[in-house]
Parts: C-alpha cells; sequence; structure tokens
C-alpha cells in the first residue's frame, strides 16, 4: 500500500503535495519529510505541503521545510497548492 503524492514546480522551486484529507504522514517525527524530500536518495523537493480542511476557507494547507521544520508561508508552494486543489 502506497501513499499519493504529487510533484509539481512553481518559479524554480519544486514541491510534493499530499492531501491529507485522504492520505496521512506515516510518522509525525518528520523522519517521512526529510527522507522524501532528499535530492539523489529520493524523491527530492524543497518543500512538502499537505491539503487539510478548514472551517473558514474549502481547503488547508500545511507547510513544510525540506528539513521538516514548519513554515508559515510559500508563495511559490501555494501556486502548485492552488493548481492541485484545482484539478483534484
Amino acid at each position: 500500500m502506497g501513499i499519493k503524492i504529487t510533484k509539481m514546480s512553481a518559479s524554480g522551486n519544486d514541491f510534493i503535495i499530499m492531501d491529507g484529507r485522504r492520505e496521512t504522514i506515516p510518522d509525525q517525527s518528520g523522519l517521512f519529510i526529510k527522507n522524501i524530500c532528499a535530492r539523489k536518495l529520493s524523491v527530492g523537493a524543497d518543500g512538502f505541503m499537505v491539503l487539510c480542511a478548514s472551517e473558514i476557507a474549502d481547503i488547508g494547507v500545511s507547510y513544510f521545510n525540506q528539513d521538516a521544520s514548519p513554515a508559515s508561508l510559500c508563495l511559490n508552494g501555494l501556486r502548485c497548492v492552488a493548481k492541485y486543489a484545482l484539478y483534484h
């Protein structure tokens, strides 16, 4: 059984996107995010974005840097999430 992810790019940055409304991150320690974002070892990406439910909008988004630390905002990543949400 696998996890469905999508890799997208915007303005030279690339991101892994996962729909957290349907999938769950295998562990909360951040090891999964660090490993999947590792270049030349895995999929590789500048960041990891998770779509989630929101009470005030159609979707919410959680963004994580390559080292699995949470970040408040990434505009290039947000462009990717908006396109992903539009098509899914």
